[in-house]
């Protein structure tokens, strides 16, 4: 099975006040992935209207 590995990530910053989204976060910025902090978790904007 093939690894999945996300080509961007977006995280709200409540998030990041846990050990579980910190890692992820840590993670992402290791392998150079694009972030995106939201501001609403209901909203996200940013996401372009193409996929692969």
């Amino acid at each position: 099975m093939k690894l999945f590995i996300p080509t961007r990530a977006f995280f709200e910053p409540a998030a990041l006040e846990y050990p579980l989204g910190k890692k992820i976060y840590e993670e992402l910025v290791a392998k150079d992935i694009p972030i995106k902090i939201t501001t609403s978790h209901n909203r996200v904007l940013g996401i372009p209207d193409t996929t692969p």
